[in-house]
């Protein structure tokens, strides 16, 4: 059963030269906007995830008062244990305060394995 092993809520991801990449604007107790609604250009969540072989399909489900959207992405090496996700929703309004959540399903799996 994959395991999360981080998830990291930003403005964005950025991919940088030797394999590595730089989370600008990380978000830690929450989001914190001067008015609402509001609509942020972009939200990225990177994510890293073990024991994740032969996951074919990612389902990132973003949602909240008034708000439901959701990404699907192929993996493109399901023979790997480690699968690395950076993906990025955009332009996203939020026109309520309240609680939002990013969900993270694979495969066909009704339930969400990982919940942010």
């Amino acid at each position: 059963m994959p395991r999360e092993i981080f998830s990291i809520i930003c403005d964005d991801v950025r991919f940088e030269q030797g394999n590595k990449i730089s989370l600008i604007g990380v978000y830690t107790e929450g989001i914190l906007v001067p008015r609402l609604p509001i609509t942020l250009p972009k939200l990225c969540l990177s994510q890293t995830v073990f024991d994740a072989n032969n996951i074919r399909k990612i389902r990132l489900v973003l949602k909240g008062p008034k708000l439901s959207t959701s990404l699907t992405a192929e993996n493109v090496d399901p023979t790997k244990s480690k699968m690395r996700i950076n993906i990025s929703f955009f332009p996203i309004v939020f026109k309520e305060e309240g609680d939002y959540v990013i969900e993270t399903y694979f495969d066909d799996n009704p339930n969400p394995t990982v919940e942010k």
